[in-house]
């Protein structure tokens, strides 16, 4: 998602840096499914107890937390790091 994220800051007109550094963050914010990230496929295969849907639930009101910590995070921290 760089390239798109490079190309999307250039034609609006905004640093790709703050962009780019929104998109690697965001691609760490992903919680809902197994095939997420290898962290939630261990978690899945380990844990006993663990249903797909629980990972759905769970996994969807963090990742409504994550976009927004990472919206205010961006927001506010890269602004004032890179002026």
């Amino acid at each position: 998602f760089f390239p798109i994220a490079y190309f999307v800051s250039t034609a609006r007109d905004i640093s790709p840096l703050s962009l780019m550094i929104a998109v690697s963050i965001a691609s760490t914010c992903a919680f809902m499914t197994p095939v997420a990230t290898p962290c939630n496929a261990l978690a899945f295969g380990e844990m006993k107890g663990t249903s797909f849907r629980m990972m759905l639930i769970l996994g969807f009101f963090l990742n409504i937390i994550g976009a927004f910590l990472m919206a205010v995070w961006v927001q506010f921290v890269v602004s004032l790091i890179y002026q």
